[in-house]
C-alpha cells in the first residue's frame, strides 16, 4: 500500500510566504503598467483634442475655439470648445447643457473629453456652488491665453497683441494649448484656465485649476501644434524668484510653456 504523505504546515505555510512575496512584487508592476496605459489613452485624447482645433482653425480663419462653462459662475455651453468641436472630436454621452434628464448620461462620458485616471464625481453628479448645479463637462480644459482680447492683453496683461488667432502665436510647437483640468473645487466644472493669473501666487493657484500629478507625478498637456507630452508641472511654469520683480512687472523665467510670448 503507497502511503500519500501530506503536506506539513510548516511547508504550507513557506508556500504562503512565498506566493504573498510574488503578489506584493507583481501588483505595484500591474499597477504602474495600468496607469502607463491610462496616461496613453489620455494622450491620444489630447492629440485628437488638439487635431479637432486643428480643423476648426482651418474652418474658421485661424481663430481659435471659445470657452463658455465658467469656474463658479454662468455658464454658455454653445460658447464652449466642448459644443464647437463636438462634431470634430466625435461626442458620445453627456449633456452640455448640464440640465434635465439627459444630464445622467455625464457620467457615461465616453468620448476624448474624459480622461481614464479622471474620478471626479462631477461627471456623476452637479458641483453645487451658489445654489446652481454646475456638471463636469471634460478632463481637459484650454488655456485662457487663447481668449483674451487686445484690449484686455494690452491694459491688464501689458502685452502688444491677444492670441486668438494661430498666426499670433510665434512657437506653437512649445505653447500648451490643453492642460488638465482638477477634479474638485470651483473649476472642476469649468472647460478652460488661467495662467495669465497665475502670477499672482504661482505657489497656489495652479494647483486650484490643474490635476497636478494625475499621472504618476506628471500631467499630460497638449500644445498649439497638436503633440501632446507628459510633464511634470514645473517643467512648464517656474519663475526664476531671484531675478523677477513681479510689481514693476521685470519677469524672468526658468520656463513658461503657457504665455505664447515666451515659450520655448
Amino acid at each position: 500500500m503507497v502511503v500519500r504523505r501530506a503536506f506539513t504546515l510548516i511547508e504550507l505555510l513557506v508556500v504562503v510566504a512565498i506566493v504573498a512575496i510574488l503578489i506584493s512584487v507583481l501588483l505595484p508592476a500591474l499597477s504602474t503598467a495600468r496607469e502607463q496605459a491610462r496616461t496613453s489613452v489620455c494622450l491620444a485624447n489630447m492629440r485628437s483634442l488638439g487635431m479637432a482645433v486643428t480643423t476648426y482653425l482651418q474652418q474658421n480663419g485661424e481663430r481659435f475655439p471659445t470657452v463658455g462653462f465658467g469656474h463658479g459662475g454662468a455658464s454658455n455651453s454653445a460658447a464652449s470648445w466642448v459644443t464647437l468641436l463636438g462634431a470634430d472630436y466625435g461626442r458620445r454621452g453627456g449633456d452640455t447643457r448640464g440640465s434635465g434628464a439627459s444630464t445622467m448620461l455625464l457620467s457615461e462620458v465616453a468620448d476624448i473629453r474624459r480622461c481614464p485616471t479622471d474620478q471626479s464625481p462631477f461627471f456623476g453628479k452637479p458641483n453645487i456652488v451658489a445654489g446652481e448645479p454646475l456638471w463636469r463637462q471634460a478632463s481637459y480644459a484650454s488655456s485662457y491665453f487663447f481668449e483674451i482680447d487686445d484690449e484686455e492683453a494690452r491694459e491688464l496683461f501689458g502685452k502688444q497683441r491677444a492670441f486668438q488667432s494661430l498666426g499670433r502665436v510665434v512657437r506653437p510647437a512649445s505653447t500648451i494649448y490643453w492642460g488638465e483640468l482638477i477634479e474638485v473645487g470651483e473649476y472642476a466644472t469649468s472647460d478652460h484656465v488661467h495662467p495669465e493669473l497665475w502670477l499672482s501666487n504661482p505657489q497656489v493657484e495652479p494647483g486650484r485649476q490643474l490635476a497636478m500629478g494625475r499621472h504618476r507625478k506628471r500631467e499630460n498637456y497638449a500644445m498649439v501644434d497638436g503633440h501632446a507630452e507628459s510633464l511634470p508641472f514645473i517643467q512648464t511654469y517656474q519663475l526664476d524668484p531671484a531675478s523677477s520683480d513681479i510689481f514693476t512687472g521685470t519677469l524672468v523665467w526658468f520656463v513658461n510653456k503657457w504665455d505664447p510670448d515666451v515659450a520655448r
